[in-house]
């Protein structure tokens, strides 16, 4: 199974909000190769065990899933992070294709739902 992999928020994140439950930021992060676009979350330790653990599982099992990070933050990268303070979040890489809560609002999909439901009620 692959790792993990830890980054460093970088200065200039934006607070994203698609109906999202938790606190999420956009930005960059700094690799040990490379420099990459985030969603990064603000959450318990807990939580981003949880992140962590699903992400890695579900992309050994082939499911479609952005590359998860854990990310290390501090008050220089995230205003939210008191002075002197530093934050581990879960990351998830930008992905090139829309989030399922993104496609699951279009109303394209909707509209497929709700010939789908109606199929099924026809077979009952």
């Amino acid at each position: 199974m692959e790792h993990i992999e830890v980054a460093t928020l970088l200065p200039g994140s934006k607070k994203f909000n698609e109906s999202n439950i938790n606190q999420t930021w956009k930005g960059h992060v700094k690799t040990s190769a490379d420099t990459v676009v985030v969603f990064a979350k603000l959450i318990p330790p807990r939580e981003i065990c949880v992140e962590a653990y699903c992400a890695l599982l579900g992309r050994a099992m082939g499911i479609p899933i952005p590359k998860p990070y854990l990310i290390l933050a501090d008050s220089s990268s995230l205003d939210v992070i008191p002075k002197g303070h530093h934050s581990l979040m879960f990351g998830s890489e930008d992905a090139t294709y829309p989030s399922f809560r993104r496609y699951a609002q279009c109303q394209g999909a909707m509209q497929k739902l709700e010939a789908f439901k109606s199929s099924l009620d026809v077979g009952v």
